[in-house]
Order: C-alpha cells, then structure tokens, then sequence
C-alpha cells in the first residue's frame, strides 16, 4: 500500500510548491510606472517631406476640386490656393470676351491677405502664363504713379494739399511749358484732390517741381513698393523706378507718371492695399494650407505684413479719401455711373493710368487700381488692360463689373 500511494503524495508535495512559488514570486510589471499615454514614438511612419518641397509648386497646376483649386507636389504634399474659382473664371471670361492682346487682374482680400483672384491672359501671345502676366512688371505704371508723387508731397515740409495750382494744357503729355504759369484767361485750377481725381497732368508736375527732389520722390517709391523685393511664396519681380537727375524734365515728368516706371499688376494690386490699410499691408499670400499623404498638416511658408515707416498712418488715410474722387468726379466716372446713377452698391476709391506706345504697334494701356468699401476697405484690386488702336473696353469698366461680382459673393458667403 505504502509503495502505491508514495509517488501520489510526492507529486501533491512539488504541485503545492510550484504553486506557493509563483505566488510569491514578484510581478515584473509593479517596479514600472502605471501608464499615462500612448507611446506612438515606434510607430511606423509615413515618409517624410523634404524641406524643399515648396520649390515643386507651381502657379498653372492648380486644378478645381470641391470648390477650391488644388495642386498636389510630387513629394506628395497637397495644396490648396486662397484663389476663388468663381472670381478666376469671371476675370477670365471678361478678358477673352474683348479678346485683348494683353491683361492681368489681382484682386486681395484685405481681412486676411487672401490673393483671392489672380489672372493674365494674352490673345497675341498664348504662351504667356498667369505669373508672367501677374508677376512680372511688363506695363508702364503710368499715373498710377501719381499716387506716389501725391504721398510723398502729403509729407514734404510746408505743402498744402489745397493749395490750388493753376495750368494750361498737358492733358497728353507734360513739357517745359506746362510747368510755367499760365496767362489768366487760360487758366484751369485745381488742388490736390481734384487734380489726382482728373489725372492732371501739370499740376502733379508744377507740384514736384516746387516741393519735391529726388531723393524725395525716390524715396516715396521705395516707400510703395518700387526698386524693392515683396514678400509673396512666389517671386515677384521688381517694379522699377528709374530718374534721371541730370534731366531738369525728370522730376516733373515721373511725377506725373510718364516714362520712369514699370509696374506688375500683382505689385499695383499691393499698393491698393497699402492705400487702403493707411499705410500697413497685411501678409499677402496665396496658399491657404497643406496636407501630406496621411492628411496630417504639413507647415506653409507665410510672407510679413509690411509697415511703410516713412508713410505716416494718417497721411495714407488722407489719400485713401482723395481717391474717392476719381470715381465720383474723375477718370473712373465713367466706369463706375451711368449718369447720376452708381453702378456699383459700394463706395469705391482708386486711380487711373491710361499710356499709349506705338512701337512696335499701337497698344493703349489702361489701368485701374482700386479698393473698397472707401470707408473700411476690405478688397484691393488691379486690373491692366491693353487694346489695340481701337479701344474694346477700359480698366475701369471691367473694375466695375469686378466689384460687383466680390459683392455678390460675399452676399454668398
């Protein structure tokens, strides 16, 4: 009996051991920290975007998708434009409708900074793509110009804005004899406003003349954005202003805005908002975001919002009031009313620039850059048309037509 039951009770005797041994032996998890958070630092990742992936973008590889336009890089990173393609397909249509040999439109959204429209076409040469024709400053600023020459007589010790200076002629041009005073019976007078308002040729020449140099003049350029490198993701090419010093012509004539400057219509665009935000421009861009192949955001490189410190806040604010003018009472009326009547629901400030060349054919060149409401102005645009001989339509009508589409669409939004 005793021989059977002996390797029973051994086999008990080592399970109950076994058991007890475990039992005592200590957890290998009780010396580590309860867990707080989800450790991901092993987790497979996707692959990664090179630092120089924004070098892929490309302004004509925007395509519509959902209602915004997108482009996709070949590092796989997906990016959406600020452009509206609503407010692209109207510009365009506009622009095809007169089939210009030349245009360009570039319209903020002042709020944010928001390149909301930006647009070239060309009949005479198709090749041309939407930076070309948008960033590159391949038309005369003409009296755009003006704007400049106003800001920086507004700052020039002892200058009266409404002063009256008096003329005769220069409606096409500007020389020697224009800057003379005239005889009294041929006299036309106008200050400041009025003159900026009718474009006036010889008093915004008369007016350099007697209170400007030109260093002055070149420094109010520089001031606006001439001779200088703007902060955009795309490059901008330099608007330039060039005088000639040794010419006594030079100073009256630039002030004017014959000859000495070229501007881009992206560049005019950003003037109209340098006017309309008293002095400050916000940080112009055109993309809006970014995601990589796992949606995950990927980081955008965002231009400065500039500060003109020598423009006095209060000295752009008087000139974004003169401009009104120019739609109510001068050059742009005729785009903005239909007699009495507003075309437009909204106040509207802004200049004209209208040039001519005839080599190597005849191009009229009409600008108009513009921003509104006048009181608290929330769009600055530019619109650049050039016409053959015979003129199919202005600036400033195509500028009416486009206010009355951001108005619509802010209606919308």
């Amino acid at each position: 009996m005793k021989s059977r039951t002996a390797p029973v009770v051994f086999f008990l005797i080592a399970f109950a051991g076994l058991l007890v041994a475990l039992w005592l032996m200590p957890d290998p998890g009780e010396d580590k920290p309860a867990p707080t958070r989800l450790d991901l630092s092993e987790t497979p990742k996707g692959p990664a975007v090179p630092p120089t992936w924004t070098s892929e973008l490309d302004l004509t590889r925007f395509s519509e998708r959902d209602g915004a336009l997108w482009q996709t890089t070949p590092s796989g990173v997906s990016v959406q434009a600020t452009l509206d393609p609503r407010l692209q397909n109207f510009l365009q249509q506009e622009f095809t409708r007169y089939e210009l040999p030349y245009a360009a439109a570039v319209v903020i959204h002042l709020p944010d900074g928001e390149v909301r429209a930006m647009v070239g076409h060309s009949s005479a040469e198709p090749r041309l793509t939407m930076g070309e024709l948008t960033l590159k400053p391949w038309a005369p600023a003409a009296s755009l110009f003006k704007t400049v020459s106003a800001l920086a007589l507004l700052v020039a010790p002892g200058f009266d804005p409404r002063q009256e200076t008096c003329y005769s002629g220069g409606a096409g041009g500007i020389t020697e004899k224009h800057l003379e005073e005239p005889p009294p019976d041929k006299a036309t007078c106008e200050d400041l406003e009025t003159a900026l308002a009718n474009s006036t040729n010889a008093v915004l020449g008369r007016l350099a003349r007697a209170h400007l140099d030109a260093r002055r003049l070149q420094d109010a350029a520089s001031a606006c954005g001439f001779n200088v490198a703007l902060p955009f993701e795309f490059a901008v090419e330099k608007s330039r202003f060039k005088l000639a010093e040794t010419d006594p012509m030079a100073l009256p004539q630039a002030a004017a805005g014959f000859g000495h400057a070229t501007i881009s219509a992206w560049h005019a665009a950003w003037l109209a908002a340098l006017v309309a935000g008293d002095g400050r421009v916000p940080p112009v861009h055109v993309l809006r975001l970014a995601v990589d192949r796992e949606k995950r955001p990927v980081e955008l490189p965002r231009p400065v919002a500039l500060l003109s410190s020598s423009l006095p806040p209060e000295v752009v604010a008087r000139l974004r009031l003169m401009l009104a003018r120019t739609v109510t009472l001068g050059t742009a009326r005729e785009g903005f009313y239909k007699g009495e009547e507003p075309l437009v629901p909204v106040s509207v400030g802004g200049k004209t620039g209208t040039l001519g060349r005839t080599e190597p054919q005849i191009l009229l060149y009409t600008w108009f850059m513009g921003y509104a409401p006048v009181e608290a102005p929330r769009w600055a645009f530019a619109v650049l048309l050039v016409s053959p001989e015979k003129w199919r339509t202005k600036a400033s009508y195509v500028s009416a037509r486009l206010v009355n589409r951001l108005v619509e669409l802010e209606e919308k939004r």
